[in-house]
């Protein structure tokens, strides 16, 4: 009897259970995805009541350190109560690579539906995943500010190389220019070695001369293939028109070029960079006193460069795409000067050149297995100044009757100053250049051996070479050899030629 009214307690007991368990309202929650990115796509959990509520019922959403919960307050009504309404739960984004991790948002119910007081209300955990962009902002960034400060450096040392060139035309004066092609077009090339890398650079353009309106048009254009320590195979062309004027003691003239360049990146990740630009100025020289000459320049630079880099990561390679652009400003101006004494001619010359360059916004757009993530890294303004003073010793011993070995000897002291492109900071130093050669005065052929050396509170550089250089027919152009020791005594070798047709 015991037994049949314990069996009968407990079938009671289990319908009330039941019963209970039945008409116990709950938060339904359905949900496709449990996984949100930081900066990436965020959860959706589509919400709604178990069954009609007699009062209004609020539902007060919570995130966590990892995620917020959007929006934080939803309301059911009884005319609403089983239509699904989201909940959007996102990611915070933070720069440190923390691995698989997830985020428990929370809710409450807060209503006069004594029922609803007691229902059931829990959301589940949402997985989230890092940030790709910030696991490999960093090298994204050092790779991106190299290829800006490059490209400005190159064409910063362009014009300075353009300066000199157009000061030389000073001192030669107007003598022996002639109407039409004063300067046939010319291709000079340069192969250079060292230990397994090797590069390839070279020069061509022309120049004509117009004697009704006295000006001078010149094209040049400069190639160039080498590996950087920092990147790794780059190559660049490069072209410029420039027209100019010249008096006996004056020369001005304006500019525009441009540049393609590709860039295979083998260092920090990989992939390629590729970009054009745009530059336009003006240039100039002008004697004083007969030995004093002043020489300046100022342009405006504009490029974009697009990327497509990959990086090796825990979990599989991530893949980075986006484009920045850039606006840039370059100057310089120098004062030289040239003196005889005897068979001693001194060259004097102090320089400033200066850059400032600026990149917008740059967007990045990561991805692996599938997942796409947006967002953004920061790349400095360029700011370069360099300075620079030069005392250039020019001893000069012409082979006698003009038959024979001419010798020359080329000794120039300087002193410099450089501002780094990144940290803005100020590195002086010095060094030395001496070059002697012997040439013949009938042949052209030359020989000669040059020590360059430099110091500065971060390094040292030193290098010597011997090269010769071998004339190619009459005024067919010229072949030069040389082989060198850079400053950690690795020898460089190469091969030059140039040729005018």
């Amino acid at each position: 009897m015991a037994a049949v009214c314990a069996a009968m307690m407990m079938t009671v007991s289990g319908a009330k259970v039941a019963q209970a368990l039945e008409i116990l309202p709950e938060l339904r929650v359905e949900a496709d995805d449990l996984t949100a990115a930081e900066r990436g796509d965020p959860a959706r959990l589509q919400v709604s009541l178990s069954e009609r509520p007699r009062s209004e019922v609020t539902l007060l959403a919570y995130g966590d350190a990892e995620c917020r919960v959007t929006p934080t307050k939803l309301v059911f009504r009884p005319r609403n109560w089983s239509r699904p309404q989201t909940l959007t739960v996102t990611a915070i984004p933070d720069a440190a690579p923390e691995g698989p991790h997830s985020c428990q948002p929370t809710v409450r119910l807060e209503t006069r539906d004594r029922k609803f007081k007691a229902a059931a209300a829990a959301l589940p955990k949402v997985a989230v995943h890092d940030d790709l962009v910030d696991r490999v902002a960093d090298r994204l960034a050092a790779i991106l500010r190299k290829d800006f400060s490059t490209t400005l450096v190159v064409q910063q040392s362009a014009l300075d190389g353009m300066l000199t060139e157009a000061l030389n035309r000073l001192k030669r004066g107007r003598y022996g220019l002639r109407c039409g092609e004063t300067s046939p077009f010319d291709l000079a090339g340069q192969v250079e070695v060292k230990e397994t890398k090797r590069g390839v650079s070279g020069t061509f353009g022309d120049a004509v001369y117009h004697c009704r309106t006295s000006q001078r048009r010149i094209s040049s254009g400069r190639f160039a293939l080498s590996t950087s320590d920092t990147l790794g195979r780059q190559s660049m062309l490069s072209y410029r028109h420039q027209r100019e004027q010249q008096s006996s003691r004056t020369l001005r003239g304006f500019f525009l070029g441009g540049y393609g360049s590709e860039t295979a990146v083998e260092k920090l990740g990989t992939g390629t960079i590729t970009g054009a630009g745009a530059q336009g100025g003006f240039y100039g020289a002008e004697r004083f006193r007969k030995v004093l000459m002043l020489s300046y320049y100022a342009a405006a630079a504009a490029g974009r460069h697009s990327y497509d880099l990959e990086f090796a990561q825990t979990g599989g390679e991530i893949g980075t795409r986006g484009a920045y652009s850039y606006g840039a400003g370059l100057a310089g101006i120098a004062l030289s000067g040239q003196r005889a004494a005897g068979p001693t001619i001194l060259h004097p010359k102090a320089g400033m050149h200066m850059a400032y360059g600026q990149v917008g916004d740059t967007d990045v757009q990561a991805d692996r297995a599938g997942l796409d993530v947006s967002g953004t890294v920061d790349i400095p303004n360029y700011k370069g100044l360099r300075s620079a003073l030069e005392l250039g010793v020019e001893y000069a011993r012409p082979a006698p009757h003009g038959n024979g070995w001419d010798r020359s000897l080329w000794l120039a002291p300087k002193a410099q100053c450089l501002s780094d492109v990144l940290q803005g900071d100020l590195d002086c130093g010095s060094g030395l250049s001496v070059t002697y050669e012997v040439a013949h005065s009938v042949s052209g052929t030359s020989y000669s051996v040059t020590v360059d050396a430099e110091a500065d509170r971060k390094t040292r550089r030193r290098s010597i070479a011997l090269a010769q250089v071998q004339g190619l027919g009459e005024n067919a152009g010229e072949a030069r050899a040389f082989l060198a020791l850079d400053d950690q005594a690795k020898p460089v070798y190469g091969y030059e030629l140039s040729l005018d047709f």
